[in-house]
């Protein structure tokens, strides 16, 4: 009484197909997001296809409910996730906005704790996927403001709704490749990929106070954005704000001893009488999304790097002098 137990009867032209290895499993109709299949089954209902074995005759074998992906000369691994959220048997795997795979199973485990969700890498791709290789989530549709207007982002048509999955090698390539089921975490976004892989240089800017400088805001060099400000605390006397920020590795080079930070948030306006009003920022987009920006020195204290974890003072606006100073500075590509 603890399953169902089919007879099946192949017509003498085909009883070979039974043999041990030979698997069998249920079609049935799949409507989605990401296509149709075996539509038919809505009518016919549903029936059973065969994958034949090599070994000997055989007349007993364990139905499966879903196709087997073990027969395929493409690449199977897992992926752990906290929930399934909006994934779907069928969504694509992306790189670089190119499908190199797809979902194909997922299943809750044994305890109950996470998701274990199976894709397949295409044949062609197999070679992408290494020990190093990050897999995240690639949000259903990515909405961008800026002054421009709104930029909304689909890595593909078949995202559109249901999402899919990113993926991506660090900067020294694949690495050595994996076994067939290799387990990978699945990250809920790309910036907790980047976050969790460390690749920021991280340093601390003193504040009196916060202000607007949330996690997520950019920080400038001369208007580029060259990192982002990761989280805020107060100090172990709670006199002070200390703002962590991440500097991308290729931009480390720009950050010196005498490096000088200021916030800018929001709009400065000088107004006199005689010499007008005058607005200043950073930078146009700034007026809308703040930031922090800095500036360092053309002395020989700009040739000293400093360790990762360096506190700096955060200034509310730069002196005119900041301003001005231009040092030659190696930016890596």
């Amino acid at each position: 009484m603890d399953g169902v137990e089919v007879t099946v009867r192949l017509d003498p032209p085909h009883e070979g197909l039974a043999r041990q290895g030979s698997k069998f499993w249920v079609e049935t109709p799949r409507l989605g997001l990401h296509g149709v299949a075996n539509l038919e089954n809505i009518v016919r209902g549903n029936y059973l296809t065969i994958l034949p074995g090599d070994g000997p005759v055989d007349d007993t074998f364990e139905g499966l409910v879903k196709p087997p992906i073990t027969e395929t000369r493409d690449l199977h691994v897992t992926l752990s996730s906290t929930s399934l959220g909006g994934l779907q048997v069928g969504g694509p795997v992306m790189m670089r906005q190119v499908v190199v795979g797809q979902i194909v199973n997922y299943e809750l485990s044994a305890d109950g704790q996470f998701v274990s969700i199976g894709i397949l890498i295409h044949q062609p791709f197999i070679s992408l996927v290494g020990h190093e290789t990050s897999f995240w989530r690639i949000p259903a549709v990515r909405m961008e403001a800026n002054l421009s207007g709104i930029d909304l982002q689909m890595e593909s048509m078949a995202a559109l709704l249901a999402g899919g999955i990113g993926i991506d090698n660090p900067r020294s390539g694949p690495g050595k490749s994996v076994a067939p089921g290799h387990d990978f975490v699945l990250y809920e976004s790309e910036e907790e990929r980047d976050k969790s892989q460390q690749r920021y240089a991280e340093f601390f800017l003193a504040a009196r106070q916060l202000g607007s400088l949330g996690a997520g805001k950019p920080v400038y060099y001369r208007g580029i954005e060259v990192g982002k400000v990761l989280d805020a605390n107060l100090s172990n006397t709670a006199t002070r704000v200390m703002i962590r920020i991440g500097i991308e590795e290729r931009y480390v080079s720009l950050v010196h001893s005498g490096s000088k930070f200021w916030n800018v948030s929001g709009i400065g306006v000088d107004f006199s009488l005689f010499s007008g009003t005058k607005i200043q920022t950073q930078s146009v987009e700034a007026i809308l999304f703040g930031g922090v920006g800095f500036a360092t020195p053309e002395t020989e204290d700009a040739e000293d790097p400093v360790p990762q974890g360096y506190i700096f003072e955060l200034y509310d606006k730069p002196e005119e002098k900041w301003l001005e100073w231009q040092p030659e500075l190696s930016v890596a590509n």
